[in-house]
Parts: C-alpha cells; structure tokens; sequence
C-alpha cells in the first residue's frame, strides 16, 4: 500500500523544512544543514509533525503557495528566533501573501543580548507578522511566541492581538503526564554518566565554562552533542576536509581553553590531535536525526548546556536537563516552560557544583509538570481554532 496522501485529501501543511531526514549516514554534513540550520531546529519540526498526527503535508519557503492552498487546509509555520535585525523575512512574507488558508505561527521568539532590550525589526519581517495576523482563523491566536519578552517586543510592534505565549512545541514530544516528577526521581542517586548540549567556538565568552564542562563529561564516561556552527558540526563528524585552518584552530582552543595547551602548528598535526582517540572531539557527536537524538540522551545520567533544544531533548527523553542561559531567547523559554536553568554568569563566579544543579531539576518538578498540562490545554486550543485535530495524548496531557 503507498503511503503518499492522497492528494485529493486535503491535510494540514508544515512549512519551512523536513522534521524528519532520511539517509542522514549517507550524506555530508554541510548538505544536511543547507536543510537544517542549527540542528536544534529539527526539535520544534519533529514535535509539530507528531502535534498534527504524523499525517501532514511537508513544504519549504520555496514551495509553489498555490499548490499549497489546493491541498491543504491551513498551513502551519514552525517558528525559531526569526524577530530581530539579523533576519529578514520579506520573502516569507510574499509567499504568505499567496496563501487563502488559515496560518499558524508557532514558537517565534524574538533575539536580544538580555530582555530588556528591545531588537530593530526589519520591514520584511513585520510584513510577514501582517500577512500571519490577516489569517487568522477564529477567535484563538495564530501566533504563539516563546516567552513574555517576545509578547512584549510584538505588542510594541502593533502585534498585540492573537498572540499566545505557549514556549517551544518540542514541550510535547514525550506523551507522559508526570514527566517532571519521573525525571526527578532518577535523580534519587547519583548521577553517572554527564552529557554536554555543546555551545559554540564563535562565543569565547562561554568558552572556559564549556572546555569545563566538557571535561566534566568525558570524566565521567559522557560525551557532547553539536548542534552549531556548520564548521564545529563537520569536526564533530570527522569532516575536516570542508573546514579551514582558521575554524580548526578555534575549535581546538574552544574545548581546551580550560588547560595550557600550544596549538600545533600544521594542519595534519591539528587534524591528529582533534581525531585522537585520547582527544576531547572523540566524544563529540552532532545528530540530524531526533529520535537517534533521543536515544543517545537517554543513555546518560545528566544533561547540561547552553543549547535549549539540546536539553529539552534530553527532558523529552526523561534525562535530568539543566540549561544555562546565556541570552534572553534560551531564558525567557526557560521561564515560559519551566524548564531547569542557571545563568552562565552564575557558573562562572561559583563554579560548577553538581548537587546545585540537581536540586535545581528537583525544585522544579512539580510546577514543569502543572505548567506543562496548563500551555497543553492552550495549545490544544489553538490548534482546534484553526481546524486541526491535535494528536490524542495532547488531549490526555490536557486533560490530565
């Protein structure tokens, strides 16, 4: 039997990229984030596809929006950090433009150096907020947005009507109902095996904290995950060829910035080290796959990082998370979600005291839980508003 959708059959529309990619072994690294971006934005697709039952059609900014609004009933956007001046959106706003179906925004944040600060927007971008607000399909919102700071920096704009804070869909990948509370009682012993949500080599601010982090990790038989840049994400899979000279030696002092080490001198020598068995990057890994993603999560005790779709998977697959926060687009969802997090500029002064950090996962259990069933039913809301049929454990999370 085929398992292409009738296209006589009209379905709900993902736009903006594949939640799910095949042949990912296959296939190098700078093709698979030409589809991707910061791998993290595979968490919000795969979550959104699942939300609409696995049973949606996929299509890209590039897409025909004609052929779109023949087979589709209302087409949903799965947002990141689009709100700020170092996006414009003029061209998702002309292929909005052509749609006569009801849109959904969801999970668009807004990027600033902390939450007061209020970002210069483009004027495609808040053409692309008119296009969404003008189809809007009852009386719900059909914009959701990642925190309060982006409510706020939206109503500043003129978008303040059907705006809902509801966080990041990747909340719902995990169908439990005690999620929060289960992955607290694994924290009943000691953690083991400690895995890192790595950064980036381009931040050198964070570099220290991450170089110890890292070395946490692999002490304890752990490893860390790249999600971001293409070049650190290359390395993370033993990709050296693409990468320069100039990236290898700053991902070199990236994860070894916490010890006295001279950077060697030739790019065979620098290659060598990197790919040492003896080496950080040999427990680095980078995924283009969630559910793989997941897995590797699960097999640890403990996850920390400063990438919130790196922990959220780890909560999602029922590992003790803690994020650190480094900017107002990972706070404010920390916030939204209640999901574990301390401030980079906390670990910095204080250092990195584990017991800390679990009875930060442990004070928060019971309101992630709570706060989980109440943005559930807001969601669910939503969702029916604009015609969809949300996947029945959304219901039961609701509902619980």
């Amino acid at each position: 039997m085929s398992t292409i959708p009738d296209q006589r059959i009209k379905l709900p529309a993902l736009v903006g990229g594949p939640p799910r990619i095949w042949d990912v072994p296959l296939q190098a690294a700078e093709r698979l984030y030409r589809i991707t971006g910061n791998t993290g934005n595979l968490a919000f697709r795969y979550a959104l596809f699942k939300h609409l039952g696995r049973d949606a059609r996929v299509f890209s900014w590039n897409d025909d929006a004609v052929q779109l609004n023949s087979v589709s009933t209302v087409a949903v956007f799965p947002c990141a950090n689009q709100i700020g001046a170092h996006q414009d959106c003029e061209s998702r706003a002309s292929f909005t433009k052509q749609l006569d179906i009801p849109v959904l925004a969801i999970g668009l944040g807004a990027q600033a150096k902390n939450q007061e600060a209020v970002p210069d927007v483009p004027k495609g971008t808040l053409k692309w907020l008119k296009e969404i607000q003008e189809r809007r399909a009852g009386a719900s919102a059909n914009i959701t947005v990642r925190g309060e700071y982006t409510r706020r920096v939206l109503e500043s704009l003129g978008f303040k009507d059907g705006v809902e804070v509801l966080g990041c869909p990747s909340l719902f990948i995990n169908e439990s109902l005690s999620l929060g509370k289960s992955i607290a009682n694994k924290l009943d012993s000691p953690p083991v095996r400690i895995g890192i949500a790595a950064g980036n080599p381009s931040r050198p601010v964070s570099s220290s904290l991450e170089a110890k982090l890292i070395t946490l990790a692999l002490r304890s038989g752990g490893s860390y995950v790249v999600q971001h840049p293409l070049p650190f994400v290359q390395v993370a899979r033993r990709e050296f060829e693409g990468v320069s000279d100039e990236w290898l030696k700053k991902i070199f002092l990236f994860i070894n910035s916490d010890i006295n080490c001279e950077i060697p001198k030739s790019r065979h020598e620098l290659i060598s080290k990197l790919s040492s068995r003896s080496g950080k990057l040999s427990h680095a890994h980078s995924f283009f796959d969630i559910e793989t993603w997941m897995e590797h999560l699960k097999m640890h005790d403990f996850v920390i990082g400063l990438r919130i779709h790196g922990v959220m998977l780890a909560i999602q697959a029922g590992t003790p998370a803690v994020c650190i926060t480094h900017d107002s687009r990972t706070e404010e969802l920390c916030q939204t979600m209640c999901i574990p997090y301390v401030k980079a500029q906390e670990l910095e002064e204080k250092g990195v005291i584990l017991e800390d950090l679990y009875d930060i996962v442990r004070n928060s259990a019971t309101s992630f839980d709570s706060n989980r069933k109440l943005i559930a039913s807001k969601y669910i809301r939503i969702l029916s508003s604009a015609g969809i049929t949300p996947a029945k454990y959304l219901l039961s999370l609701a509902n619980s």
